[in-house]
């Protein structure tokens, strides 16, 4: 049995292998990855860390190549040239590019919408690259954040299980040009924030994250004597005062 066990942990380790290239400088047939994070009105989102690398691997078989530590610049541009090996170009093969921006560098931002205040996020992005003279263009969406008091008004539940909540959605993350959003005018993926509010006293004020200069959509729910309904207000947020909507129950 122990020599059973041994075996396997010696099929694992084998198994399992990762290389650091990110020293290495490309100077012949190179591949790019280039990109930028931008915030409200185009403005460029400096100081952004972010990592590349490959990973392949099929069941106990794995191995992944650390390509690249990045950040953006001034105006919120990363660039890196890379060698692409060639056993990793083959599209076919059980493994893919990722770029990897590091969220704990936006969560303590205070100018932004930061990841941790959406409901469900996923910034990394992969890619596959069929020859080296491809350019990887890559571009962040997080905007600048605002906040929206909507006024829940008139709770008065008629049966257990009844309720009035609201939350938003809004263009956020990766672009993707391959789906453009004709409601919210944009490229960008749409989520959904982080904070779903319901009413529990007759009259409720709730702050609702919504992000400057995009459409927004403000999802209201109802349960009300059993029956569901919902309205979904659709409101382009500027940069100003905070703005207030009131609902009745």
């Amino acid at each position: 049995m122990k020599k059973l066990v041994g075996v396997l942990l010696l099929f694992l380790l084998v198994g399992c292998f990762t290389e650091d290239t990110t020293d290495e400088v490309c100077s012949l047939d190179c591949t790019t990855i280039s990109g930028r994070f931008v915030t409200t009105d185009g403005q460029g989102l400096p100081d952004v860390n972010l990592s590349f690398q490959y990973e392949s691997g099929f069941m106990f078989l794995f191995y992944k190549r650390f390509i690249a530590d990045l950040t953006t610049d001034s105006n919120g541009y990363f660039h890196h040239q890379f060698y692409v090996k060639p056993e990793e170009l083959d599209p076919e093969k059980i493994g893919h590019f990722e770029l990897i921006p590091d969220v704990n560098s936006l969560n303590i931002r205070e100018d932004i919408i930061t990841p941790d205040l959406i409901s469900y996020l996923n910034l990394n992005k992969w890619v596959k690259i069929q020859s080296r003279d491809a350019v990887i263009e890559v571009v962040y969406n997080l905007p600048k954040k605002r906040w929206l008091v909507v006024n829940l008004n008139n709770f008065i539940p008629e049966q257990e299980g009844d309720y009035f909540s609201v939350r938003s959605v809004f263009p956020y993350g990766l672009k993707n040009e391959e789906s453009y959003d004709e409601v919210f005018e944009t490229e960008f993926n749409l989520v959904v924030s982080k904070d779903l509010f319901k009413a529990s006293n007759l009259n409720n004020a709730f702050k609702v994250l919504v992000a400057e200069g995009e459409i927004n959509r403000i999802e209201v729910a109802k349960m009300k004597g059993g029956e569901y309904s919902a309205q979904n207000i659709m409101l382009e947020v500027g940069e100003g005062d905070l703005e207030e909507i009131t609902l009745e129950y």
